[in-house]
């Protein structure tokens, strides 16, 4: 790439960078997610922490899309959907199966990157 080389590449070139880089954090901000989730336990005092998981599913939706993750913004779009209606309930209803079904779904947005 020169100088002289049209906008469009130089746009092309930059846009890839940013992916590229934005796919190299991703496993540490899914490994931050899981082991948010992991210590969700069913009570009132998880708000905080469903909070921000909820907080980084709406990242991460919005961000796949943008970078060209399409399967990782929809399965994040599930999630987020699936906290907020934990965060509008009572904590005491997230019980012990709907914790390990969520790590279960957290673990495929992996599975988006292979």
């Amino acid at each position: 790439m020169n100088e002289h080389s049209p906008p469009s590449d130089k746009i092309a070139l930059l846009l890839a960078g940013l992916r590229e880089k934005y796919l190299a954090q991703l496993p540490a901000e899914l490994a931050a997610l899981e082991k948010l989730a992991h210590s969700l336990g069913g009570v009132e005092a998880d708000r905080p922490l469903l909070d921000e998981i909820h907080q980084r599913l709406h990242k991460l939706t919005g961000t796949g899309g943008t970078y060209g993750f399409s399967d990782l913004s929809a399965q994040a779009r599930v999630l987020e959907n699936r906290v907020k209606l934990w965060l509008l309930g009572a904590m005491q209803d997230v019980d012990d199966q709907l914790r390990q079904e969520f790590m279960l779904e957290l673990a495929k947005l992996k599975q988006c990157l292979l």
